[in-house]
């Protein structure tokens, strides 16, 4: 089994991984974990330089970079944690057509290779809609919601170059990721820091999936770099075809849908209690209305769907999570968010 500290790759040679997103919230997270394991990394920004060991940062915006600047040093895989987004309903339209069209050109550039890069595409579980606490694998029907009803037309050229087989695409799937930035600081630790309380969305009934930043990095890193290797050793061996059929590809991750999950579902209000007893401070519900009122349809519908995340995947099924239940990533969040504030008011 690969626990966040094992190098996947079989190879003596570290793979060469683009990270488009590599400033964002999952994405830094990613680049740390790959230069930590001595890879080369082309990271794609849009605002901030990445820097690390073996980085080359590459400044562009994922709508109009020109990625044939790419072709003289080609990596083996492409992952994909970037995003368009957009804070109005209009706004969240124009962010999924935009990226629909920002894929198709990266979809269609790609496909004119030969041996194409692997590309990990990071999406997200809104867009299997609420489905209470029915087990949920990566063979459920998409019925999107949330954000994921616009932001979803993004994935569309991913999925669709998939299906036809001209890619080797692997979907990850990634529910609520834990971590100091991102949802947690927006709708939890500002309210537990200005107004004392614990906000719980709706009656607290709802089913949440969630994964801690560092396992969900590295999880994606894992599937990566075995997509690098696998790569390498289809393209690249005359025999690697026949190796893989004589049972190294069980050692492999394949092409396909990944659900990153690595801690057993529990219900919002259990997620609450759970951080009232680490923080000592109480827990207040608001019902739909009074969420409707101030986030509108689109966030309360993510705040308050319910799904219990399952996966068919061994390499997902194998991963041995650093933080196997919420309390423990509740407590690792909330004490780098204390020392933040720390830091933050002695350099004041």
């Amino acid at each position: 089994m690969a626990s966040s500290e094992d190098t996947i790759s079989v190879s003596n040679r570290s793979p060469h991984i683009m990270v488009i997103g590599a400033s964002g919230f999952i994405g830094s997270r990613i680049v740390r974990i790959l230069t930590a394991r001595r890879c080369r990394v082309t990271a794609l920004h849009h605002r901030n330089p990445v820097r690390g060991d073996g980085v080359r940062s590459v400044k562009g915006d994922l709508r109009t970079f020109d990625w044939t600047r790419l072709e003289d040093d080609l990596p083996e895989v492409i992952i994909h944690s970037g995003r368009i987004s957009g804070r109005t309903l209009p706004g969240r339209i124009l962010a999924g057509m935009q990226g629909r069209r920002a894929n198709r050109r990266l979809v269609s550039w790609l496909s004119g290779f030969p041996d194409p890069p692997s590309l990990v595409f990071v999406s997200g579980t809104l867009v299997y809609g609420s489905r209470g606490e029915l087990e949920t694998y990566e063979s459920a029907p998409l019925n999107p919601t949330g954000f994921q009803k616009y932001y979803v037309q993004a994935e569309y050229p991913v999925r669709d170059a998939s299906r036809a087989g001209t890619l080797p695409v692997y979907i990850m799937r990634i529910p609520w990721v834990l971590g100091p930035d991102s949802w947690f600081r927006q709708f939890y630790w500002r309210a537990m820091q200005k107004r004392h309380e614990i906000p719980c969305f709706g009656d607290g009934k709802n089913v949440m999936s969630v994964v801690h930043i560092r396992d969900c990095a590295g999880l994606i890193v894992r599937i990566s770099e075995s997509a690098a290797e696998r790569r390498k050793i289809l393209w690249t061996k005359g025999s690697g075809r026949d190796v893989l059929q004589d049972g190294l590809q069980d050692d492999f991750a394949g092409p396909g849908v990944y659900n990153i999950t690595t801690m057993p579902a529990i219900s919002q209000r259990t997620f609450c209690e759970t951080l009232s007893g680490i923080c000592g401070i109480p827990v207040r519900y608001y019902d739909k209305r009074q969420l409707k009122s101030r986030y509108g349809k689109t966030v309360t519908e993510a705040l308050t769907f319910s799904l219990s995340l399952a996966s068919a995947q061994d390499a997902v099924n194998t991963w041995q999570p650093e933080f196997p239940a919420v309390d423990a990533a509740l407590e690792d969040v909330v004490r780098s968010l204390e020392r933040r504030n720390a830091e933050t008011s002695d350099a004041g």
